[in-house]
């Protein structure tokens, strides 16, 4: 029975990651395509699957063209003022303004880079992701650090820490992003530093 229940948790192993990833994709593109699918649906009384995904990636596409138009920019420039003048829209606005251009900007720098600190005391260690390394407070130089907690690596603490003190790992965000979602039980062996930063 030993055997077969390991032979079972194999087969799990192997066909959960990819049930789980193959479910997301399904619903991701339901979800696109539901956007302007309900409206085909209304024009022409006919569900076509696929052709609201289409028109939707289309047309963030051209937006996007539009955005980086001189046209385009002057009137987005227009809507960001309206919108910063009223309170509550205001909040959202910048904050989802914020999160989208984190995940969206051209950086190298921003997770980057894996680093070692000593978190949340100076006995413990901790692994960090640089998302600025640009910070300056009272004339020094700091560096942001995000710390993903476990088992959700979107959440977590950020820190500032001197340069000085921080040691770079070398091992690549991907590895470091495992460690977490695994609660450390998918690890390298050995996690050597790199230099300091």
């Amino acid at each position: 029975m030993k055997k077969v229940f390991n032979t079972f948790l194999a087969g799990l192993s192997a066909v959960l990651p990819i049930s789980i990833t193959v479910l997301i994709l399904i619903k991701s593109f339901d979800l696109i395509d539901g956007i302007l699918g309900n409206w085909i649906i209304r024009f022409t009384g006919h569900s076509i699957p696929g052709v609201g995904f289409i028109i939707t990636i289309s047309s963030i596409y051209l937006i996007g063209l539009f955005a980086k138009h001189y046209f385009g920019q002057a009137i987005l420039k227009i809507v960001e003022t309206s919108m910063a003048k009223i309170p509550v829209i205001q909040l959202i606005y910048r904050s989802v303004k914020d999160l989208s251009s984190l995940l969206t900007k051209d950086s190298k720098k921003s997770f980057s880079q894996v680093v070692k600190v000593y978190f949340p005391s100076p006995s413990q260690v901790s692994i960090g992701l640089i998302t600025n390394d640009a910070i300056h407070i009272d004339g020094e130089d700091y560096v942001a650090v995000f710390i993903p907690t476990t088992p959700n690596p979107s959440n977590g603490f950020l820190i500032y820490i001197k340069r000085e003190e921080l040691v770079l790992l070398d091992t690549t965000v991907e590895v470091a992003v495992k460690m977490v979602v695994s609660m450390g039980s998918v690890a390298p062996e050995n996690l050597y530093s790199k230099a300091t930063l």
